[in-house]
């Protein structure tokens, strides 16, 4: 829609293109629209606090406990809970795992649809992480026809592979339906991914589900999105031809 102002300062509708209208939100997931769900004001200096460098492991769960009582007014659904397996330490990640938490706690509070979920190891420490807010879920439900999932990106310091769930809206343009941080690239890490992130669009499987050439995606997608077909990204395989064909390879026509 254009909407442009005339000399005598009245607005009008210069052109309306009804062929990119899509149909609205549904009835269950209306309550996520920013217009819906209660307003909730944090203290403003949360942000800057959680990010100045002298924090310590105390002061966050300071700070949230004395702005609790606003908390205790947000209204969640069940869909909005949290997993969080772990009771002991956190493992390597030190403070800037503490941060992490600090960051998705004050993420939920400002927005109650926002979703985290936490994996530990045998000995309690941190070792994956998924998240995913409000505008991503929303977006699930109208875009699920094809999803894909990446693990290709990696964090720096850490060493630990970026893992996002990726989409394409009705105008062509890339949506992101959620993202993880793995400890690893297991079968059994994969399977806990791909279980949280349905758990997270409530149960609903992707009709089409496109991931890199590896065998424990591959094993894991089979067990949990069982309904969804399951393709490899051709960038990948196009990316291993060199090297497994040879010679061969480079005899072909350059036609893709």
């Amino acid at each position: 829609m254009t909407v442009r102002k005339r000399d005598n300062g009245k607005w009008y509708v210069a052109k309306l293109e009804k062929n990119h209208n899509h149909e609205l939100v549904t009835p269950a997931m209306r309550q996520f629209l920013r217009s819906h769900k209660q307003e909730y004001d944090p203290c403003k200096s949360l942000s800057n606090f959680f990010g100045s460098p002298e924090m310590g492991l105390n002061s966050p769960a300071s700070v949230l406990t004395e702005d609790s009582y606003s908390c205790r007014k947000m209204v969640f659904t069940a869909q909005n809970s949290v997993k969080y397996a772990g009771k002991g330490r956190l493992g390597t990640f030190g403070i800037d795992a503490q941060s992490l938490l600090v960051f998705f706690s004050a993420m939920q509070a400002s927005d109650p649809a926002f979703y985290y979920a936490i994996q530990v190891d045998e000995e309690d420490r941190l070792s994956s992480v998924f998240w995913v807010d409000t505008r991503s879920r929303i977006s699930y439900n109208c875009f699920s026809d094809v999803v894909a999932f990446d693990t290709t990106y990696q964090v720096n310091r850490y060493k630990m592979p970026f893992a996002p769930f990726t989409g394409v809206n009705h105008h062509n343009q890339s949506v992101l339906f959620g993202c993880a941080l793995l400890a690893d690239e297991t079968e059994s890490t994969f399977i806990w991914l791909f279980t949280t992130w349905l758990e997270a669009m409530s149960g609903k499987q992707p009709g089409l589900i496109i991931t890199d050439y590896d065998s424990a995606i591959s094993r894991a997608v089979e067990q949990v999105c069982s309904h969804s077909r399951h393709r490899y990204c051709k960038w990948h395989i196009i990316s291993k031809m060199p090297r497994e064909m040879g010679d061969t390879y480079s005899s072909l026509p350059r036609t893709f």
